[in-house]
C-alpha cells in the first residue's frame, strides 16, 4: 500500500491554462492584437467616447468607401475593463493553438471573422458597437469544426470553457446584463465554423490533386 505523496497534484482542481513566457516568442501575432485592443481602451479610461469615433465603422456606406479599414478597427475597441480582459484571454487561448499550428490561418480566420462579424453587426445595429467577441466565437467554432471535421487533429481544447462561451451567448442576446454586440457572435460563430469546413476540403482536395 502506498502513501500519497505531499506534492501530488489534486487532479480534481479544476484550473484553465495561462500563458507562459514563451508565448510573446511563439504568438506574435495574438499579441499583436492584444496590444491593439488596449490602445483604444486606454484611450476611452484617459479621454472620452468621442475620442473613439475615428475606431467606429461609418454611419453610411459613402464614408465607408473612404476609409475600408473602418469595418476592422471596431474589433478592437472595448468599453469595459472586464469585457476586454475576457475576450483577451479567449482570444489568447484558441489564438495560440492556431498560431502555434500555422500564424497565415490564424491571420486570415481573423481578418474574415473580424470583418463578416462586423459587417453584419453593422447593417443590425449601426455604428456604435464594439469587441473582440465575434472573433473570439469564430476561434471557438474553428477550432472545434476542425476537431469535429479531422477527426486526427492535435487541438486540445477546455471543454468547459467552451460550453461558457456557449451558454453566454443566449445569456447575452437576453439583455439581462445590458446590450451586446450579439448579431457579431452569432455571425463570428458561424463564419469559424464555415472557415473550419472550408479548410479540411481544401486539404482534402490538395491531397487527391498534389499537381494542382
Amino acid at each position: 500500500m502506498t502513501r500519497p505523496t505531499a506534492n501530488k497534484k489534486d487532479e480534481s482542481v479544476y484550473s484553465l491554462p495561462w500563458p507562459q513566457a514563451d508565448s510573446l516568442r511563439a504568438h506574435p501575432f495574438v499579441w499583436s492584437v492584444a496590444v491593439l485592443c488596449c490602445v483604444p481602451y486606454a484611450i476611452l479610461m484617459t479621454q472620452n467616447l468621442a475620442a473613439l469615433s475615428g475606431w467606429f465603422v461609418p454611419a453610411d456606406a459613402s464614408a465607408l468607401w473612404q476609409s475600408p479599414w473602418r469595418i476592422l478597427t471596431p474589433t478592437f475597441v472595448h468599453y469595459t475593463l472586464a469585457h476586454l480582459l475576457t475576450n483577451l484571454y479567449v482570444w489568447w487561448y484558441f489564438g495560440a493553438k492556431i498560431e502555434s499550428a500555422s500564424r497565415n490561418e490564424l491571420v486570415l480566420v481573423f481578418f474574415v471573422t473580424a470583418i463578416v462579424s462586423n459587417s453584419a453587426q453593422w447593417l443590425v445595429s449601426g455604428p456604435l458597437f464594439g469587441g473582440l467577441s465575434g472573433v473570439t466565437y469564430g476561434l471557438l467554432s474553428y477550432c472545434w469544426g476542425l476537431k469535429y471535421f479531422k477527426k486526427n487533429t492535435a487541438l486540445q481544447l477546455d471543454k468547459g470553457l467552451s460550453i461558457l462561451l456557449l451558454i453566454l451567448l443566449p445569456v447575452a442576446a437576453s439583455g439581462v446584463f445590458g446590450k451586446f454586440s450579439n448579431t457579431a457572435h452569432f455571425i463570428g460563430l458561424a463564419c469559424g465554423f464555415v472557415l473550419a469546413g472550408s479548410n479540411v476540403l481544401y486539404s482534402h482536395l490538395n491531397q487527391r490533386n498534389p499537381d494542382v
